[in-house]
């Protein structure tokens, strides 16, 4: 049965109706306040694709995220999902600036979003450089990110952006103990096989074969711990702590469209 759940579970999470940390707020809103989508679709994805992915959680962090909430009301109406949140003494990361100093580049903020105006069209996806080596176009504007199989890349990232990418990457929580504020572009390119959790990568989250077009990750590349340090000037740490787990109590398939 827990299997079960369980490859449900990795099914739904390939959906491409599925956004970044949608989960972590499920259970924390009523849901008697909660908005849902007049008209949804849910559909399998035979494969996962490049995880394209807008800033963790909206530029006020005291407003409400309709998208997130709406994902919220669709997995719960449709999926019958219900889960709660426990404390567990579990093994995390972390993140602090290396010996050596930050080499990320900061930089302004992005713009804040202006009611009723169409968001900015998502950035393209990394293409091949002249030389046929790494992509030439890996920074996305400023407030996107984009995560790959080898490659990490943000425009105008927040900290916690960062230390919530690199979670995702490692499959693993990691704490922020940088004491950094501001913003940064990021460009992170390093073994995929490094990177257990990686969304889009073997053995992640989504599941499936890499799909990165030619050149986006060097496969004989390094670490994505030693990428971390020499390429953002970030060290990560091993080491056990209390961590906020969601813990699922059912999951049914969709109902049908």
């Amino acid at each position: 049965m827990m299997r079960r759940r369980r490859d449900v579970l990795m099914g739904l999470l390939r959906m491409a109706v599925i956004g970044t940390a949608v989960l972590p707020l499920l259970s924390q809103t009523p849901a008697a306040v909660k908005p849902s989508f007049e008209v949804a679709s849910v559909k399998p994805s035979a494969q996962a694709g490049n995880f394209i992915a807008p800033p963790a959680g909206p530029p006020d962090q005291n407003v409400p995220d309709g998208m997130g909430l709406r994902l919220q009301s669709l997995l719960e109406d449709r999926f019958q999902l219900k889960l709660h949140h426990e404390t567990r003494e579990l093994p995390l990361y972390t993140l602090t600036v290396a010996k050596d100093g930050l080499k990320m580049k900061a930089v302004d903020p992005p713009p804040r979003p202006v009611p009723g105006q169409a968001p900015p069209p998502p950035p393209p996806p990394p293409v091949r450089g002249p030389d046929g080596g790494p992509p030439a176009n890996l920074t996305p504007p400023p407030g996107s990110v984009s995560i790959g199989p080898g490659m990490l890349t943000g425009g105008a990232m927040t900290v916690p952006q960062i230390v919530n990418a690199i979670s995702q990457l490692l499959g693993r929580t990691v704490t922020d103990k940088t004491d950094l504020k501001g913003n940064f572009d990021v460009r992170l390119q390093f073994a995929p096989e490094s990177a257990p959790g990686n969304p889009v990568g073997p053995g992640g989250l989504a599941g499936g074969p890499p799909v990165a077009p030619p050149g986006a990750s060097d496969p004989t590349g390094p670490s994505i711990f030693t990428a971390i340090q020499e390429q953002l000037g970030l060290r990560l740490e091993s080491t056990r702590g209390p961590v906020d787990v969601l813990v699922i109590e059912s999951v049914q398939k969709p109902t049908e469209n």
